[in-house]
């Protein structure tokens, strides 16, 4: 039995092939494969048409630049709306093209003079084509920074138009010189062709401006920097860029809510318990957590399943998100973790408990061994691998002075929320059950309640007799609940002695009416540190850190904090079932486990017929 459960969980070899590996391995030789190259080529046709001085030339570079865009993209799924772009350019197009044909048709019933001095100039007629047919590009290619059209333009226009045709100015040429020494195709991704292409369209524009001999055309020698206009801008330019750029991003978070929600039910529950729980206007609040807190389910999605629920006759076939009944813990979901701690001591492992980590020994490359404090004694420990669930803050303290200056000013400044939760045993509560529901004692039958009330502290509240009654001794007579606070360490919540603490969250409760403090029967206190990985202050600088870390070959971070990640329980033990197979199979990669629960299908909404 033994030894197949040693053949079960193979044990990496004593000196990994994948372990020799370094930091930063060597950076590939550029490669293109067949698309790249040959859009690569076409660009040189289309820049021939482009600069074709007869009525054709417009049209005909416009459906070539059309179907370089459609060729390049059309594995990727269309917006809707990149329709109505696309039907932009084709219309202004269309319209150049048809002025170009008859310069001298004006409406008859209109003054000739009139008409030319309220057209719309030539030049700007081009300009529009010019910005619609690159935002058409990015709409096309999925690549809009709020995923559509928007409040975000700005930023949409910055990137198409500055970012990306400077930095990747030479990649066009550079597909072509790897196509012409018929190098090894390697497959370089279409977003590097679609900047080329975009940097190509910047040129063109620019030797088109330079060739004109119109009031915009362009002087080079002309051309110079105003050294106090420049420090006007610098000054007064950079610091509003940053602010601007800062309240755009994080109003993606804010707008997510807005959008799928509602303002009225975002400002009456998301926008208050959300400051709540971090202590912090949402608005501050990175739009990651947005996105990997609230996928898929809309409010209509529930509004039509709870319309349509007495009508359906496969009572099994639900969003799992408005499921009514699931499988819990008898015990509390601490009876998961003491059912795998015994199972892990019956095959032969060995816990250590009450132990805690002070050192870990590291060149930047590979952990040699932690040092642990052990019952009042240090004690040196090796091991194969190292996986991690303690803070990265605490764990890149650990690591010492290896850690390079940047990763370490990030690490330590990660924010975190601390958690308060008070238990109160009590004989009733004060709310009744006013639903169909039958529970014991007539209680309410909700398992949590979120409090949004502005003028408590208190963020949510338990009631354990519907988790599951063998967590109350007298279930049948008495209520256990539980109260939720969100905090950080050493503010005026965190600072509270016990006794005040439960004094004072037993009033709260009194005054939103929930219970009647004359019923309380017993009471405790726990307060828990970094409960929550936070998503502002250097947490936008995450990915440094992040780098740092998978780049420690026997290393795996795992759960909550171990990623800084507001992971759910089941999120967490993925992320730890991902790392145990990856070390299994002898493989390295280590982007699978930072992968869990950031896939855009959350998991929550499938099916109970797909997840069964």
């Amino acid at each position: 039995m033994e030894e197949q459960r040693k053949n079960e969980f193979p044990r990496p070899q004593e000196t990994p092939d994948w372990a020799q590996e370094t930091l930063a391995p060597a950076k590939p030789p550029f490669s293109a494969g067949r698309k790249e190259v040959l859009l690569a080529f076409g660009m040189y046709v289309l820049a021939y048409v482009y600069l074709g001085s007869g009525w054709w030339a417009l049209p005909l570079f416009a459906a070539g630049f059309i179907a370089a865009g459609e060729y390049l993209y059309r594995d990727v799924k269309r917006p809707w709306e990149s329709w109505v772009w696309l039907a932009c350019v084709i219309m202004i197009a269309g319209c150049i093209t048809w002025r170009s044909l008859h310069p001298n048709q004006y409406d008859s019933r209109l003054d000739v003079q009139v008409m030319q001095e309220y057209a719309i100039p030539s030049s700007l007629a081009f300009l529009a084509l010019h910005i619609l047919a690159v935002y058409w590009l990015l709409c096309r290619s999925g690549r809009l920074t709020g995923g559509e059209s928007g409040h975000l333009l700005p930023l949409d226009a910055l990137y198409a138009f500055l970012i990306v045709p400077f930095q990747n100015f030479f990649l066009r040429i550079r597909c072509v010189i790897f196509a012409l020494k018929s190098k090894k195709e390697r497959g370089v991704s279409a977003g590097a062709i679609a900047v080329a292409v975009l940097a190509a369209f910047a040129a063109l524009v620019l030797l088109v401006l330079t060739r004109s001999k119109g009031d915009y055309r362009i002087e080079w020698r002309a051309v110079r920097l105003e050294k106090n206009m420049l420090g006007s801008i610098c000054a007064l330019g950079l610091p509003s860029a940053v602010q601007l750029a800062v309240t755009a991003f994080s109003n993606i978070f804010v707008q997510s809510y807005i959008n799928r929600f509602g303002a009225p039910l975002y400002e009456m529950f998301f926008e208050d318990y959300t400051e709540k729980v971090w202590g912090r206007n949402p608005a501050d609040i990175s739009a990651d957590w947005g996105a990997q807190r609230v996928k898929g389910l809309s409010l209509m999605r529930a509004v039509w399943a709870f319309l349509s629920k007495p009508f359906k006759k496969d009572k099994n076939h639900v969003e799992t998100s408005l499921i009514e009944q699931y499988l819990y813990p008898k015990k509390g979901p601490g009876q998961l973790w003491e059912t795998l701690a015994s199972r892990v001591e019956e095959m032969g492992g060995e816990i250590i408990r009450n132990c805690r980590v002070e050192t870990i020994e590291t060149d930047g490359h590979h952990i040699s061994g932690i040092v642990a404090d052990r019952g009042g004694a240090r004690e040196r420990m090796t091991a194969d691998v190292y996986f991690s669930s303690m803070p990265v803050k605490d764990l890149i303290e650990g690591m010492g002075e290896v850690v390079p200056r940047e990763v370490h000013d990030i690490a330590s400044a990660l924010p975190y929320r601390d958690f308060i939760t008070v238990g109160l045993l009590v004989d009733k509560l004060k709310i009744q059950n006013q639903t169909k529901m039958k529970t014991v004692g007539n209680i309410v039958p909700d398992c949590w309640i979120y409090v949004q009330e502005r003028d408590v502290k208190l963020g949510r509240l338990q009631i354990f007799n519907n988790w599951s009654p063998y967590m109350v001794k007298d279930f049948e007579h008495t209520v256990w609940i539980g109260l939720e606070y969100f905090c950080n360490e050493g503010d005026e919540l965190w600072s509270m002695s016990d006794e005040d603490f439960i004094r004072f969250a037993t009033e709260e409760l009194a005054k939103i009416g929930v219970i009647d403090p004359a019923d309380v029967l017993d009471s405790v206190r726990i307060k828990i540190k970094k409960a929550y990985p936070a998503y502002f202050g250097t947490y936008e600088q995450f990915d440094t850190v992040r780098a740092y870390l998978d780049g420690i070959d026997n290393l795996w971070c795992i759960g909550r904090n171990g990623q800084h990640r507001y992971n759910n329980m089941d999120h967490s033990m993925l992320t730890a079932m991902e790392a145990v197979r990856a070390v299994a199979s002898g493989s390295h990669d280590k982007e699978p486990v930072w992968n869990v629960n950031t896939e855009k299908e959350y998991h929550e909404e499938k099916s109970a017929n797909e997840d069964s």
